[in-house]
């Protein structure tokens, strides 16, 4: 069946305005990328030489209770906590208390994967046996008794509304 000469010419017009649309939307990213791209950051100070740095690692033998470290997170009131697979690390600038199954009942498994703080000051624990959260030095554990859909935890979030996902 022979098409008519409208039919290729609507159809090269179609492909043209496509093409001219993908030309668009390329020259938008790069206009968001060289307008970004000048922005100073604030990471380091761009005087000194990387060595003027002073990098220091801390490991189990400093009191982590293991090397792996899946999360990090500071609190408002300055701790670093960190998550990792044999349990919970606090962290004050000087010295690590760990809480795990062992010492904190309410924490059923030492692999902690994940680390959120809410908007009232209360550090969630994600963990493969459930969901903690520490709220003015207690531990309330939640698990799929109390309506989790799994008790391994490997992300938390706070929507707008204050629901934790």
């Amino acid at each position: 069946m022979n098409k008519p000469a409208s039919h290729y010419r609507d159809g090269a017009r179609a492909r043209r305005r496509r093409g001219r649309r993908g030309w668009g939307c390329l020259a938008a990213v790069l206009l968001l990328l060289v307008a970004t791209w000048n922005r100073p950051t604030f990471a380091l100070d761009t005087r000194k030489a990387i060595t003027q740095y002073i990098q220091t690692v801390w490991t189990s033998e400093d009191g982590l209770p293991q090397n792996s470290v899946r999360a990090i997170i500071q609190t408002r009131d300055g701790y670093l906590w960190l998550a990792t697979e044999e349990g919970l690390a606090r962290f004050d600038g000087v010295r690590f208390t760990v809480f795990d199954k062992g010492n904190t009942g309410e924490i059923k498994h030492n692999n902690v994967s994940a680390l959120y703080e809410d908007n009232e000051g209360g550090l969630w624990i994600g963990t493969d046996g459930g969901l903690i959260r520490l709220k003015d030095g207690k531990f309330t554990a939640y698990t799929t008794k109390d309506g989790l859909s799994s008790d391994i935890v490997w992300a938390i979030h706070q929507d707008k509304e204050g629901s934790l996902w």
